[in-house]
């Protein structure tokens, strides 16, 4: 039913409607209030989703073009320290070939081998180091765990007696360690047989030591792109200028640590190098001096009145008679009333004695080999002696060793000759220690004082693996028997003497004696 348009504007225009028309509207606008705050946020937070978005792509695009840029410039920076890789055809197996780069050591090897022969105490220091590492020779040893046959002992005594025809592993071990101290690194060739030259495994027939300032070090070139630095092979470069190529098989390299983890080896007079260079340069002045030879000129002073001719005369004479090492200690003679005055400074200034006497302190200390053992015992006595001598083995020596074995074990022994179950190792026979020290020590050691590898150990030899080794005992006199100190305490003896016996305690009390007394 349709309303009249009289009732239905006086019902629009009522109280009533017009408030509830008007309640209608603040709900409406606050639902669309909040219809668009809700709107604004989520576009606000769509907008920060695409921004986020954006961001990380551009990111990850600079990222990718900073890694391509320092991709680029280290291939650049290793090519340039590198250089460019090759082909190389290893020398004994032309069938055997690599891609490689030649790494060139940072070594001034004139300056190494100067510093070697000439400083003070320098060799000395070194053929201690050597003669107290090889000790009384080789031995072979079976390995704790694996038992070795007789048949490949017996392959190993004949190899180490003659590695080639002009050595013995002893003569080897000498230079080896010459160059491993003077230069910082060892190599050996492995020369294989025959039979086994163009065979990928190969069987070691001759040993020879190779001179470390011909050889180069190889690393492979793939690797070398993906910024791994890994030994391909070695290089060494003859007198006519031709290269002999040989792979890292072929080649037992022992360096000396370094503390930046080279490729090569660290020399021992490699640090200080600018000390000890302006130490021999000092020292062989002083030399010079004293042999006339480098005498600062003098300037001879001649009267007003002579003439050029006068002069030459004068240097003539003094050139034929007083210069030169022939001509030393003569009683200077003036001539022509010359009068000679010295120029420069004199051997004493130069404290010559004082001088070498630092520079063979600063050697033997980066060699770390005391002073006594190289012939200036100082103010070294025999407890401070026995003490350095004890430092110099378990420090330097013992490392050495273990060094130098592990490797020949590894690369000669079981790579080389393909031998399981035996281990190369040096004999020490006591050669370390005097007589008497030995004897103080062993003495010790038959009191308790000392265990029995505590004892070998002061005596500058390697300590046994056995637990009985480890303890400390007594020894009889009767029949040398060992006796565990921990056993000895409170046992009654049994060497037939009479057992002590006690004395009762005296009842007298203090001034009083009996008559027996």
């Amino acid at each position: 039913m349709k309303l009249p348009k009289i009732i239905e504007k006086a019902v629009l225009q009522s109280d009533n409607v017009k408030e509830k028309v008007k309640e209608e509207k603040v709900v409406w606008k606050k639902e669309q209030e909040k219809e668009l705050v809700e709107f604004k946020k989520n576009l606000s937070q769509e907008l920060k989703t695409q921004y986020n978005k954006e961001v990380t792509k551009e990111v990850n695009k600079a990222l990718n073009a900073a890694k391509k840029d320092w991709s680029v410039e280290t291939v650049k920076a290793l090519d340039r320290k590198f250089g460019s890789s090759r082909r190389y055809v290893s020398t004994t197996n032309t069938e055997n070939e690599f891609r490689a780069n030649v790494v060139a050591a940072d070594k001034n090897y004139s300056t190494l081998s100067t510093l070697y022969s000439d400083s003070p105490g320098s060799i000395q220091s070194a053929f201690r180091i050597r003669d107290a590492v090889l000790g009384g020779g080789y031995v072979i040893k079976e390995e704790a765990g694996n038992k070795g046959k007789k048949s490949d002992l017996k392959r190993l005594i004949d190899f180490f007696d003659r590695p080639n025809p002009d050595d013995t592993i002893e003569t080897l071990l000498q230079v080896g360690i010459e160059n491993y101290l003077a230069y910082g690194n060892w190599y050996m060739e492995k020369v294989p047989t025959k039979g086994s030259a163009n065979q990928k495994v190969k069987d070691i027939a001759e040993l020879y030591n190779l001179d470390p300032v011909k050889m180069s070090i190889l690393i492979d070139s793939d690797l070398k792109k993906k910024g791994v630095i890994q030994k391909a092979g070695y290089k060494q470069t003859t007198e006519a200028g031709k290269a002999i190529i040989y792979t890292k098989d072929e080649i037992c390299h022992i360096k000396r640590p370094h503390r930046r983890a080279d490729l090569y080896g660290r020399a021992v007079l490699e640090d200080n190098m600018a000390t000890l260079q302006l130490l021999l340069r000092a020292l062989t002045y002083n030399i010079n001096i004293l042999k006339n030879g480098g005498r600062p000129p003098l300037q001879l002073i001649l009267p007003e009145d002579s003439t050029e001719a006068d002069a030459e005369a004068v240097s003539a004479f003094w050139e034929k008679n007083y210069q030169g090492p022939h001509n030393a200690g003569k009683t200077l003679v003036s001539f022509k009333g010359a009068e000679a005055k010295v120029l420069g400074i004199t051997p004493q200034d130069m404290a010559y004695l004082e001088l070498l006497n630092y520079g063979l302190k600063l050697v033997a200390g980066q060699y770390g080999c005391p002073l006594f053992l190289v012939g200036f015992p100082g103010d070294s006595n025999r407890a401070t002696a026995a003490e350095e001598r004890k430092s110099f083995y378990l420090s330097l020596i013992f490392p050495l060793r273990k060094l130098i074995s592990q490797k020949i074990t590894q690369d000669i022994i079981k790579d080389g000759l393909h031998i399981e179950g035996w281990r190369f190792d040096f004999r020490t026979a006591g050669l370390e220690e005097s007589e008497s020290s030995r004897r103080d020590f062993m003495t010790g050691w038959t009191k308790g004082l000392y265990s029995f590898n505590e004892a070998r150990i002061a005596m500058g030899q390697l300590p046994l693996e056995e637990d009985w080794a480890k303890q400390y005992y007594l020894v009889g006199s009767k029949n040398d028997t060992l006796l565990p100190i921990k056993d000895a305490i409170g046992r009654e003896s049994t060497d037939g003497t009479a057992p002590e016996v006690k004395q009762p305690a005296s009842t007298n009390n203090p001034g009083e004696h009996t008559p027996t007394e």
